[in-house]
């Protein structure tokens, strides 16, 4: 029960949800066969949250349920035995793909064909019993067998309640959106870093890497000043970015910084001690 219990608070970690479903299983032999001659033991599943649909889902107290409905899956053969054993139509129970209320992506998987979806309803009788029926899409294995117990077989629990529903919030809820941030970040720093690994070279044009002037450099038309033929370069370039402190030339070269002189000395500074007029 201890790894059990773990177990399910480890599903309502994950999905918000954890229920335990007990029933008699009249073939089982407790204590692992210790007792000769003795059959019959009370087993416990755990279900997932998604396939316990209660009748009044906007209460989470199990107890005040019109009717709890539990989903599974079995194989053909083991359902077909179980109807034979109460009595119901055995032959009816065909297979079926309706995976759409199973959990997880490895819920949708039917390896060999042979399953097929059940349903428990358990509803509380006119003598407040709980009375349950077992039936699968295409038959029915047994019904309206009332069971003695007062209370429905059902321990249901949720990792963070949550407003007028049954359902519960999981943990993982809240860092889903940070996840999926930290996710597309780093798929953009790795993208960036695969664009980088090689970047393209930036190519200057040799007139320009030679540190011509603008007169030097040719023509729009291809021909350079001097007559020689040259490659076709663009219309419209930039001049080199000088400084603040600089102003541009008509060559188009940044010209060696103004010897800036120091502004002349106050007369008044140099007349002695008189204090000038303000």
């Amino acid at each position: 029960m201890e790894y059990r219990i773990r177990e399910a608070l480890f599903d309502g970690a994950q999905t918000g949800d954890y229920c335990a479903h007990f029933y008699f299983d009249s073939e089982a032999r407790p204590y692992g066969g210790a007792l000769p001659g003795v059959k019959g033991e009370i087993q416990m599943e755990l279900v997932d949250g998604i396939n316990v649909m209660f009748g009044n889902p906007a209460d989470d107290q199990v107890e005040r349920q019109p009717y709890i409905l539990l989903l599974g899956r079995d194989t053909v053969e083991n359902l077909r035995a179980e109807a034979a054993q109460w009595g119901g139509d055995a032959e009816g129970i065909q297979p079926d793909t309706y995976l759409d209320d199973m959990a997880g992506e490895g819920g949708r998987i039917d390896m060999a064909g042979d399953k097929a979806l059940y349903v428990y309803l358990y509803t509380r009788g006119e003598n407040g019993r709980i009375r349950v029926t077992k039936a699968t899409k295409t038959a029915v294995i047994y019904e309206d067998v009332e069971t003695g117990l007062t209370r429905y077989p059902i321990a249901w629990g949720n990792w963070e309640k949550q407003k007028n529903q049954y359902h519960g919030r999981a943990l993982v809820t809240g860092i889903i959106p940070n996840q999926i941030f930290i996710n597309t970040m780093f798929a953009m720093v790795m993208r960036h870093l695969q664009l980088m690994g090689f970047p393209r070279p930036s190519i200057t044009p040799t007139w320009w890497a030679g540190g011509a002037t603008r007169s030097a450099r040719p023509s729009a038309s291809g021909a350079s000043s001097r007559g020689s033929p040259s490659p076709r370069w663009p219309t419209t370039s930039s001049p080199p970015i000088c400084r603040p402190r600089f102003s541009r030339s008509s060559t188009g070269r940044c010209p060696t910084p103004r010897t800036v002189s120091a502004p002349p000395t106050p007369r008044w500074a140099t007349s002695g001690p008189t204090t000038p007029r303000r």
